[in-house]
């Protein structure tokens, strides 16, 4: 999908609690699913005590993520508070969700290169795939799991043109409002669908490499994928009905002015 932001140059949207959240639970998912009931303990005052899952999964992806380590700092007593309370809540709700893995072989975060053309080349890297009597590719998200159907029947595609056989079922797992698992088998009908819609997609990106080659703003599309966009508030795209809850989920301040416009609309 293309936007008015990325052909702005525009990054990635600037790190918030969403964010950060979002990247202890791609990093809990195999630690969680190979290691459900494993005691972990730490260093407090030269004394061994028990740990929680922040402290064994957050606090080391901290050193590691400058990015994320830097935010983290950055907030109050409090907000740090909140933080690893919110950390640890995802974290049991996905150890519930994804069960205990450890019979079968997990991999976690491998990604996979396919060139499609001279000129396209797709790329997936699942949560988790999960080799036991079926071939599985699990994708997590730590909030409402939008979009997730359709990331999983790409990964899906990938894995098969990878394979030279297609994964028997895919399952998207969402933790908010509540806990989902959504399991869904993989037929010929997913991926012809899938394949049609990245070939609409190939298309579309050739349409606007030509367009930005001749110095013209291609035509853009608008969806949840505008909702961590920080170029949201500025750009001339973006719904009104996408616009509030992309603010929120930049950290911006929504004062009376913004409803008074809204409500002038």
């Amino acid at each position: 999908m293309t936007c008015t932001a990325q052909l702005m140059g525009g990054g990635p949207a600037a790190l918030n609690e969403h964010l950060a959240i979002g990247r202890v639970v791609d990093v809990a998912a195999s630690v969680l699913a190979l290691a459900p009931a494993a005691p972990h303990e730490r260093i407090e005052n030269g004394q061994q005590v028990p740990g929680t899952w922040r402290h064994a999964i957050a606090e080391p992806l901290r050193t590691e993520d400058l990015d994320l380590k830097e935010w983290y700092e950055a907030l109050s007593a409090g907000g740090k508070r909140d933080y690893d309370e919110t950390v640890e809540a995802r974290c049991e709700e996905l150890k519930r969700a994804i069960g205990n893995l450890t019979e079968f072989t997990v991999i976690s975060q491998s990604r996979t290169i396919i060139d499609l053309a001279a000129d396209v080349v797709l790329s997936g890297r699942p949560d988790l795939v999960v080799l036991g009597p079926e071939r599985v590719i699990v994708e997590i998200k730590s909030g409402k799991g939008f979009g997730i159907d359709d990331e999983l029947a790409f990964y899906a595609l990938v894995d098969a043109l990878s394979q030279g056989a297609a994964p028997s079922v895919i399952v998207g797992v969402s933790l908010l409002p509540s806990t989902a698992v959504t399991p869904q088998a993989v037929n010929l009908d997913l991926l012809q669908r899938t394949a049609d819609r990245v070939m609409q997609a190939v298309r579309r990106c050739r349409t606007v490499d030509e367009s930005v080659a001749k110095n013209r703003w291609p035509l853009t599309s608008s969806g949840r994928h505008c909702l961590i966009c920080d170029h949201a508030e500025r750009c001339p795209d973006i719904p009104d009905e996408l616009l509030e809850e992309a603010l929120l989920m930049n950290n911006h301040e929504l004062d009376d002015d913004f409803y008074n416009n809204e409500e002038e609309a």
